[in-house]
């Protein structure tokens, strides 16, 4: 029998942080046109004349407050996720399973060749099993993981286990009018949104309950922010109108008839 390989695909993250590693990843992240969708001609003068000679210097500052002595926090709890689900999946299939983690931009890339640009297709990830087959087994996968009830559950969990443990940044100069106004702006939208217009307001609010008891406002806003367009994404996903892949370069020009039913814990454990 055929063994499944896992690829576990981050954003991306400078190798370094300095101004040099940083303008290499910025340069390579903001030069995607699926990316910045400004026409090219616009786009790079803007990017090479104000943004790259510029920005760098002040990214790289912020990098620095979070750096750990390995690298980068994201690329090493990336690595990490990728060598617990190779002991976790060998564990269960009594089988070793290649499982890896790269980024789509900067350090580890994506293999050569693993890429499709078909603009055809709803995935620019090129599959070993049928491509019908993986994007009907994404659409019950998506459908199963960001049920709101499961959703929240697991927000309410990470209250307690990752935020927690949180690197928080100085908080010296941040108390500035506009970011009053932004955390005003975010708070007034997620109680409207979420808390009173969404049909999973219900699974909100007893998460939301659950954070401000442990003092996580921040927390609150972050999950519900999330959790909101997780879910918008997946309803959209499941109907037809947003592609399997972020990247891809398919146009939805009219919804998609999706044929697989929402999933149950059943469908996805087969």
């Amino acid at each position: 029998m055929a063994l499944p390989g896992v690829l576990l695909v981050n954003l991306g993250t400078p190798e370094a942080p300095t101004p040099s590693a940083v303008r290499r990843y910025l340069r390579e992240f903001l030069s995607d046109p699926r990316v910045v969708e400004l026409p090219r001609w616009l786009w790079l003068p803007i990017l090479y004349l104000l943004v790259l000679p510029f920005r760098p210097a002040k990214t790289a500052r912020k990098y620095a407050m979070i750096w750990k002595a390995d690298g980068s926090p994201l690329r090493i709890y990336h690595e990490r996720q990728a060598q617990l689900l190779r002991g976790y999946l060998g564990e269960r299939l009594k089988a070793p399973v290649p499982a890896f983690a790269a980024m789509r931009y900067g350090k580890p890339a994506i293999a050569d060749g693993r890429l499709d640009e078909d603009g055809g297709l709803e995935s620019n990830v090129r599959f070993v099993r049928p491509y019908d087959e993986v994007v009907a087994m994404w659409r019950r996968s998506i459908a199963y993981a960001n049920d709101p009830d499961k959703l929240f559950d697991r927000f309410r969990h990470q209250v307690d286990a990752t935020w927690l443990n949180r690197i928080v940044p100085p908080a010296k100069g941040k108390l500035t009018f506009n970011n009053i106004r932004g955390g005003l702006v975010l708070t007034a939208r997620v109680i409207w949104h979420v808390g009173i217009k969404a049909d999973y307001r219900g699974a909100f609010w007893r998460a939301a309950r659950y954070a401000l008891r442990k003092g996580q406002i921040d927390g609150l806003l972050g999950m519900a922010f999330i959790a909101h367009h997780l879910i918008e994404f997946t309803r959209e996903a499941l109907r037809g109108d947003q592609n399997a892949s972020y990247y891809s370069a398919k146009k939805r020009t009219a919804p998609m008839a999706v044929t697989k039913p929402p999933a149950t814990k059943e469908t996805v454990a087969a």
